[in-house]
């Protein structure tokens, strides 16, 4: 399912699967795929690309001009100063360069506020069948948040209201 929502098509191999049994939580799988070569290639090998589809499968929208242009800065890297603490003069200062990787990138796309109601108003309308209210997206993402995606799920499924739909689905 993974791969059907994040690259549209079947997974080449079991690892993601493999992954999932042995434990791995469903967000590591998730940057396993959008970090991952097949879904950099999917992206034409472009940094502006990847960042749009990120953000169209992920959080369900484009990004910002902002946004777009500051990851695909972070991304191809750029270079800064740096300066030993208490130096005063050039001699002690040089360039780094700086490169964010694209699992960090997508890492920080799911730690996001942001990403925890798209996964909430999903999982509601999935599990429970119906449009979340607002409330229950943000006490849903709140807790995605706190516990991680399969945790989320799970109370979904052991709440009331999912139990009353499974014993008279219609």
């Amino acid at each position: 399912m993974l791969y059907d929502w994040l690259l549209r098509t079947t997974p080449p191999d079991g690892t993601v699967l493999q992954n999932l049994e042995s434990g791995q939580t469903t967000e590591s799988q998730i940057v396993y795929i959008v970090a991952g070569q097949q879904f950099f290639a999917a992206s034409n090998n472009n940094y502006a690309t990847f960042v749009t589809k990120a953000y169209q499968r992920l959080l369900d929208r484009n990004p910002t001009q902002w946004e777009l242009d500051s990851a695909v800065e972070d991304l191809t890297g750029y270079w800064v100063y740096e300066c030993d603490p208490g130096c005063q003069q050039k001699s002690c200062c040089y360039r780094v360069e700086y490169r964010k990787t694209r699992s960090a990138f997508t890492w920080e796309i799911l730690r996001s506020h942001e990403f925890h109601q798209v996964a909430a108003g999903y999982m509601c309308g999935l599990i429970l069948r119906r449009v979340p209210t607002a409330t229950e997206i943000e006490d849903e993402a709140y807790y995605i948040g706190s516990y991680g995606l399969k945790e989320g799920a799970v109370r979904l499924l052991k709440g009331e209201e999912y139990f009353s739909k499974s014993t008279q689905p219609w």
